[in-house]
């Protein structure tokens, strides 16, 4: 895709100036639209290798600043931008932090953007006027944060941070006006629920067998089974994120059950003389219970490994970050937040081994990215695995989610991996915006100005 300066002129009327290699006749009226706004113009060729709009024809697109894009000519219209918006709550409480705690890491989503072209912005639900039918985004641009008016958004990438967020009325309300109303594409629509995926992957012949065995709300009997056949098991949420909630259960010789949580970074032994008693406890809620399972160790603790796996600008399936937790001290997890220590996967391993390791897990990842993708609603962009390697060298998928965080790759050892996890999803956004407009007019004509 060729990137082309965006300007504006002095020029008097509507009038779009483009070069000759655009090929669009410039003897008839034509429009040009930005974001969901359509605005009728004349053309007029010049000899700049660059795009020049009056200024009245600037302002009632709503175009934010000059930058490079992408134009796509569409019947007799241009498409200038993309402009893509990125959603998510708790938006607007300050104009230089407007995002909060979160603002450093859509700061570094939206620079991301910057050597693609187009415009990028961050909003919430109380940025849209629906009356005007524009969005107040906050743009990162020239080293700080800005505010513009601007066109509904062409893609949309859900970036909202917590469940409970997510489900809150006006959060729901409106993505459903904005996708469904207005039929904009976007990208991570949920949360995943680990029960969903569960029986999404175990249908399918290829992700199945990288399922560890795994029970929806077992009862007593079903878990003293499970334990007699695996010796140690885990309980999780199926809401649950981030190792919030999860527990470990096993049998002693002695004929005790031991249960381990996880509360901030100790790990809490409570002792149960029989199952009843432990079942009784966690049977108000919805829980997964999986086989526990033999991982390959470092410095005598259990090792996972994160892999990030992203749509790229062609809408395929790629690897985009690679690494490796290494459990805290009794920790029950290998969650960085727990204790837990990331490692590049080298670290570990031989070069020999490395390779092979590395193969496995690009394989599963790839595997199960595709299956999932394949049986979810909605378009999924990105997904982060936590993976799991036997000491027979078998790969387990422990958990997938559908918003992954990127904290394992902020490590300097892991910058390009990180850079990568946040330009991908702009690029599959760029995808999308070129791939979705033909599909999106046959439902909703954008809005003409």
């Amino acid at each position: 895709m060729s990137l082309i300066p965006l300007k504006v002129t002095d020029a008097t009327s509507h009038t779009l100036f483009i070069p000759q290699w655009l090929s669009v006749d410039v003897t008839k009226t034509v429009s040009v639209s930005f974001g969901l706004a359509v605005v009728s113009c004349s053309i007029r060729y010049h000899s700049y290798n660059e795009i020049h709009l009056s200024r009245s024809l600037w302002h009632k697109l709503a175009i934010p600043y000059e930058t490079t894009i992408s134009v796509h000519v569409k019947d007799s219209t241009l498409q200038l931008g993309p402009l893509i918006g990125i959603y998510t709550t708790g938006v607007g409480r300050s104009a230089v932090r407007p995002a909060g705690e979160r603002s450093e890491h859509f700061k570094k989503l939206l620079q991301a953007g910057h050597s693609l072209g187009g415009y990028y912005f961050l909003f919430g639900p109380e940025q849209v006027d629906e009356v005007s039918q524009k969005i107040k985004g906050y743009f990162y641009h020239n080293n700080k944060w800005q505010d513009y008016s601007v066109p509904f958004p062409v893609v949309l990438y859900n970036q909202v941070p917590t469940r409970r967020a997510e489900q809150s009325d006006k959060c729901q309300q409106m993505m459903k006006q904005l996708t469904q109303q207005w039929h904009i594409p976007m990208f991570n629509p949920s949360f995943f629920n680990k029960w969903d995926v569960h029986e999404c992957l175990s249908s399918h012949a290829q992700a199945a067998p990288y399922l560890p065995y795994t029970v929806l709300n077992p009862d007593k009997s079903t878990l003293d089974q499970m334990l007699s056949r695996f010796g140690t098991l885990f309980l999780k949420p199926t809401t649950g994120s981030r190792g919030r909630g999860v527990l470990s259960i096993s049998k002693e010789s002695n004929g005790e059950y031991h249960c381990r949580r996880q509360i901030h970074n100790t790990t809490h032994l409570h002792t149960y003389d029989n199952l009843a008693t432990l079942t009784s406890e966690i049977q108000n809620t919805a829980l997964i219970v999986q086989q526990g399972i033999q991982l390959l160790s470092h410095d005598n603790g259990p090792l996972d490994f994160r892999v990030h796996t992203n749509k790229d600008g062609q809408g395929r399936w790629i690897i985009s970050a690679i690494g490796a937790k290494l459990a805290g001290t009794h920790a029950i997890t290998t969650h960085l937040t727990y204790g837990g220590k990331a490692l590049k996967i080298h670290q570990l391993f031989s070069s020999y081994r490395t390779k092979s390791v590395l193969f496995a897990l690009k394989e599963a990842a790839l595997t199960l990215s595709k299956a999932l993708d394949d049986c979810t609603s909605g378009i999924i962009g990105e997904i982060g695995f936590d993976l799991g390697m036997d000491q027979q060298g078998k790969v387990w998928m422990i958990e997938a989610n559908s918003k992954p965080g990127r904290h394992l790759f902020a490590h300097a050892s892991f910058r390009e991996e990180e850079y990568a996890t946040r330009c991908l999803p702009l690029q599959f956004a760029q995808y999308l915006a070129s791939t979705q407009s033909e599909l999106r007019s046959r439902f909703q004509a954008p809005y003409l100005l």
